[in-house]
């Protein structure tokens, strides 16, 4: 009985493991956008234009063609709810990655869409000091 228990343990264990690799792998290419104001009976073609005019006024050149899916997220009560774009290749996050400091710098805050097993991983390991920098890639290979 014993032994059964353990190995039921172990697979889902592993399943746990592989959801979580799957879920962080399908959102890849996906950039979370802090603080974009948030409009009273905001509709998906006028989020659109406004993350792309944010984007534009800082060099970064985003076309529509080039996102997947755009829309925002749940938060906390009281919070402007975050946006996520979903875009077609990796580059394209990278060219927006890059300008993180000068979107901040204008008030949008930029993070990777990490999972909540990896983001919480992530967070206990800035708890360490001899940690600098984490990332969710690291995150996967340590769970």
């Amino acid at each position: 009985m014993s032994l059964q228990v353990n190995e039921n343990s172990r697979w889902c264990s592993e399943a746990i493991k592989r959801s979580n690799y799957n879920a962080q792998y399908s959102s890849k290419t996906n950039v979370k956008i802090l603080n974009v104001q948030e409009d009273h009976q905001e509709k998906i073609p006028q989020l659109t234009t406004k993350v792309l005019n944010i984007l534009q006024d800082k060099g970064i050149q985003i076309q529509t063609e080039q996102l997947l899916a755009i829309h925002r997220i749940q938060n906390k009560k009281g919070y402007i709810r975050p946006v996520i774009l979903k875009l077609k290749s990796n580059n394209d996050k990278t060219l927006i990655m890059r300008k993180r400091k000068e979107l901040e710098a204008a008030g949008h805050r930029l993070v990777d869409d990490v999972t909540a097993l990896n983001g919480a991983l992530m967070n206990r390991l800035s708890l360490h000091p001899p940690i600098e920098t984490t990332c969710s890639s690291m995150a996967l290979s340590l769970l």
